[in-house]
Parts: structure tokens; C-alpha cells; sequence
């Protein structure tokens, strides 16, 4: 199912900027469980032809639940879909049963990428899943007719968007007052401040009776 997307709630200025010829993601790590703000970029190594139309395809065997296309003056955003065998958790919680299976940008009149230019496509995306990477096709459409396909592995001609994940810090546990801290196993140092504490209020105690006792022998008797 493909989605035509007119006006996006968050409108980004999109640009075209000198650049090496290549087809990455920015930034290019991300943590797992989270959500984040990406962007494209895309070069266009051409050095006769415009880019006029691009391709992002996500991978099948790791979906995203949400992901949502910012759109730009210069290009046409859509989105196609695709159903889940099983729904996924969303970044607000709720039942995902489709996710995006690709993204198609489509340059307008004078928006296309020119020879020796990149552009920016920016999106937004999560809950990021558990994995270590992510690699995204993507298909260049130029004014010329020709199709470049960005789907290699590193060190290929034309190697694929990766994005990397890692996971989230851990959080340190902060002792609260509910918590019970049980000492461990052959440990008596807390016994031994228990029976220390106790032997003292005692103490305290027969000597606070002993000095009353004695204020009480000394006052004169009516």
C-alpha cells in the first residue's frame, strides 16, 4: 500500500551540498529501544545527470514500528507499507500491524540533485530494535533515465546505507529508603553493631536510674 504524504506536522528545509559521491545515514549510531531523528544523505556521482527521484527501502527482517518522513520544498514525500505477521510495541505504546516498507522521494521541478551534489532526505524513526546494525537499500532515479542502486556490502562500488545500534546506557540503581539491604553470607559486622548499640542503651539506661536513685537518697524529706 503506498501512501501519498502532502503536509507533515514537522516541515524541514532541505538542501543540496557539495559532496563525496555516496549514500549514507546521519547520524550513523543510534541507540536500541530509543527513538531518533535521521537523515539520508545521498549523493549523486553523476557527472552529467540530475537525481530526480530516491528509494529508501527498510529492512524486511527487522522492521521499525514507526517511522515517519519529514517532508522538504524540493521533493514529493510518499511511503509505502506492509502488514506484520506480528504487531509490534509503538514508540507510544499501542499495537504497530503495519510498517514502512519503503520511502520514495521525488525531486520537483528544480529540486533534483545536480552532478557532483548531495542531498539531505531527513525522517524520523523508532523504537530502534535490539539488533547491532541496520542496512538500507536505496534506488537512485536519474533525469537520464539510469538507476543506481546503493544494496552493496562495505568496500563495493555502491554499498548500502548501515546504520549502527547499541545499546542503551545502564541506569545505576539509587538506594531508596523502602530497600533492604540484607548483609551477605558469614558477614556479622551488622550483628555486631546491633549488639554494640543495644549494650550501650542499657548502659545508659542503669545509669540514669543509678543517678536518680542517689538525687532521691540526698533531697531532704518533708
Amino acid at each position: 500500500m503506498k501512501v501519498r504524504i502532502g503536509l507533515v506536522a514537522l516541515v524541514i528545509l532541505g538542501w543540496a551540498t557539495p559532496a563525496a559521491a555516496d549514500v549514507s545515514v546521519t547520524p550513523d549510531q543510534v541507540l536500541q529501544g530509543e527513538s531518533a531523528r535521521l537523515s539520508f544523505h545521498v549523493g549523486n556521482d553523476s557527472p552529467t545527470a540530475s537525481v530526480t527521484k530516491v528509494v529508501i527501502r527498510f529492512p524486511a527482517q527487522i522492521p521499525i514500528p514507526e517511522v515517519i518522513p519529514l517532508s522538504m520544498p524540493e521533493w514529493a514525500v510518499g511511503i509505502t507499507m506492509r502488514k506484520l505477521d506480528q504487531p509490534l510495541m509503538g514508540m507510544h505504546g499501542g499495537a504497530i500491524k503495519e510498517v514502512v516498507e519503503a520511502i520514495t522521494w521525488t525531486a520537483v521541478p528544480g529540486g533534483a540533485t545536480k552532478p557532483g551534489q548531495a542531498s539531505e532526505l531527513p525522517f524520523a524513526a523508532g523504537p530502534f530494535p535490539q539488533v547491532d546494525a541496520m542496512a538500507f537499500d536505496v534506488e537512485q532515479t536519474l533525469s537520464d533515465g539510469k538507476t543506481v542502486r546503493w544494496t552493496g556490502a562495505a568496500g563495493n562500488p555502491h554499498p548500502a546505507a548501515v546504520l549502527k545500534l547499541v545499546p542503551a546506557p545502564t541506569v545505576p540503581h539509587v538506594l531508596a529508603e523502602t530497600d533492604v539491604v540484607t548483609p551477605a553470607e558469614g558477614d556479622d559486622t551488622t550483628l555486631r553493631w546491633g549488639v554494640g548499640i543495644l549494650a550501650a542503651a542499657l548502659l545508659t539506661s542503669g545509669l540514669l536510674l543509678l543517678a536518680q536513685r542517689r538525687r532521691n537518697r540526698l533531697s531532704p524529706r518533708r
